[in-house]
C-alpha cells in the first residue's frame, strides 16, 4: 500500500499527490477572466496574488464563472477568494498582488472570502460542485475524510427551515447547529465522509444532468461515490453514511491504491432525459428512465488510476427502483482496464463531450509520458497515442471546455499545451508556460 513502509506495518507520508508539484508555495498565478484555466491563460493577462497559507499548496480550481478561486494546502486549511475587475474598489481586504505581476494584471485585485478550517492533515483536492446546486465545494485530505461544503445564503438562520424539496433539505443541512461551529463567513460543513481507512487522494463531481454524486478515490484501494437523494428519501436498497440525504456506494479498484477519479462527461444523444429528474435528485427517477429510450437504464462511467500502472473504466447500471419506494440499486463494474503506463497514474481526464459518440481520455504518470486514449464509438477499442515529457514525472493533465487542447504539468514546474494533428496521427506541443 503506498501508505505503508516496504515492510507494509507502519504508515508514513503519503507519496507526492499529483496536485502538490504543479502549484508554487505560497504564490499562485490564475486567470481572471473565464473559467477554464487552460483556455483562459492562452488570451488573458495572469494575476499573481499571496494566498496567506503557511505551506505548500496542493491544489487551485476556479468556480463555473471564474469569479472565485478555492486553495488548499499542507496547512490543512481551504481559502476561497473572490477575483474582483480592474474597477472594482480596494479595500483592506484585498490580497496583496505578487512582485512579479505585469503592471495590467496587477490591476486585478482577489479578496479574500473565508478560511474553511475541518481538516486535520493536508488537504490534497477540492472541487466546486456546479451552480445549479447552489455554492458547494468538496475537499479531501491525508486525514481520510471528504468534506462537503455550503455556502449560507445572506441572511439564513440557524436551525431546521420548513418546506419539503431536497434543495431545502440540502440547505437546512448546512445551517443546522451542529455545523455552524464550523463555519467560517457564510461557509459550512454540511457533510463528512469518514469511510476510507487511508488518504483521500483525489475527488470529482460528475455531470450536473446526473445530478449530485461525488466520487472519491482513496489509498485503501477503494473508490466510493457519495449520492446526494434530498428529504424524505429511503434508505432500504442502499447503504446510506448517515441521516443527511447522502447514500454512499463503495467497491474496490486498485489494490495498492487510487490517485485519481474522473467522471465521464454527461452524453445528450443518449442520455437526453436525465435532467429532468429533480434538481437534487440523483438517482433517475421512474418517468426519466421510461423516456430514456425503451426504457433503457441510466448508465454513468468513471475513470480510475492507481498505483498498479493501469487506469479502469466502470460503468454504473441503475436497475428499476425498488417496489417499496426506496432508491435505485446501483452496482459498479469494471468495463475495461487500458494498460501501457510503467509507473504511477497521477492524473485521469475525460475530454468534455462535443455531442459526438468519440471519447478522449488523458492519463499522466510517473513514468514522464501522458497517453491519449481514444475510442470512436462505444462499439470500438481504444486506442492510445504517446506524449513524451522528456522523462520528468507528470503530475496533473487537464482539458480546455471543447476538448481540443490539452493541458499538461510535469516535474520541470512547467505547462504544456498539446493539441492533435489534423490527420489524428499525433499530439503537437502548441505553447509551454514557465510556472517560475
Amino acid at each position: 500500500n503506498p501508505n505503508r513502509d516496504a515492510g507494509g506495518s507502519e504508515p508514513r507520508l503519503f507519496k507526492p499527490h499529483p496536485a502538490s508539484n504543479p502549484v508554487s508555495r505560497q504564490r499562485y498565478s490564475t486567470s481572471l477572466r473565464g473559467s477554464s484555466l487552460v483556455e483562459s491563460r492562452m488570451t488573458s493577462p495572469l494575476a499573481s496574488f499571496e494566498t496567506q497559507h503557511d505551506d505548500m499548496i496542493h491544489d487551485v480550481q476556479m468556480d463555473y464563472y471564474g469569479k472565485r478561486v478555492a486553495s488548499c494546502s499542507t496547512d490543512k486549511t481551504i481559502k476561497i477568494f473572490e477575483v474582483l475587475t480592474a474597477d472594482a474598489t480596494p479595500d483592506s481586504d484585498l490580497a496583496a498582488p505578487s512582485s512579479s505581476s505585469s503592471n495590467k494584471s496587477s490591476q486585478n485585485q482577489v479578496k479574500l472570502l473565508a478560511t474553511l478550517v475541518g481538516h486535520e492533515a493536508p488537504v490534497w483536492q477540492i472541487q466546486w460542485a456546479h451552480p445549479k446546486f447552489g455554492s458547494i465545494l468538496a475537499s479531501c485530505s491525508y486525514d481520510r475524510n471528504v468534506i462537503i461544503w455550503k455556502e449560507q445564503e445572506t441572511g439564513a438562520t440557524t436551525g431546521n427551515k420548513s418546506g419539503g424539496g431536497a434543495g431545502s433539505s440540502l440547505l437546512s443541512s448546512a445551517a443546522s447547529p451542529s455545523n455552524a461551529a464550523n463555519s467560517s463567513g457564510n461557509w459550512v460543513k454540511i457533510y463528512q465522509h469518514s469511510v476510507h481507512e487511508l488518504s483521500v487522494n483525489s475527488i470529482c463531481w460528475a455531470s450536473h444532468e446526473y445530478g449530485l454524486h461525488l466520487a472519491c478515490g482513496s489509498s485503501d484501494g477503494t473508490v466510493s461515490v457519495l449520492t446526494y437523494h434530498g428529504a424524505g428519501y429511503s434508505s432500504d436498497t442502499v447503504a446510506s453514511d448517515n441521516s443527511a440525504g447522502w447514500s454512499v456506494d463503495r467497491f474496490a479498484a486498485h489494490g495498492s491504491g487510487v490517485n485519481a477519479v474522473c467522471w465521464a462527461p454527461f452524453m445528450p444523444s443518449s442520455n437526453a432525459s436525465a435532467s429532468s429528474s429533480s434538481l437534487l435528485t440523483s438517482a433517475p427517477s421512474t418517468q426519466a428512465m421510461s423516456q430514456q429510450g425503451q426504457n433503457e437504464p441510466l448508465t454513468m462511467r468513471l475513470a480510475t488510476g492507481g498505483c498498479d500502472h493501469v487506469v479502469h473504466i466502470w460503468s454504473r447500471v441503475v436497475n428499476a427502483p425498488s417496489t417499496t419506494g426506496g432508491i435505485a440499486r446501483a452496482s459498479w463494474q469494471r468495463e475495461t482496464t487500458l494498460e501501457g503506463h510503467k509507473d504511477w497514474i497521477r492524473d485521469v481526464a475525460w475530454a468534455p463531450s462535443i455531442g459526438l459518440p468519440s471519447s478522449l481520455i488523458a492519463t499522466a504518470s510517473q513514468d514522464g509520458t501522458v497517453r491519449v486514449w481514444s475510442r470512436d464509438a462505444p462499439n470500438k477499442r481504444w486506442e492510445s497515442h504517446v506524449i513524451d515529457m522528456g522523462g520528468e514525472p507528470v503530475w496533473r493533465v487537464s482539458w480546455s471546455l471543447t476538448g481540443n487542447i490539452l493541458a499538461v504539468t510535469s516535474g520541470d514546474s512547467k505547462v504544456s499545451l498539446f493539441k492533435q494533428s489534423l490527420d489524428k496521427s499525433s499530439w503537437m506541443s502548441i505553447s509551454q508556460l514557465d510556472s517560475a
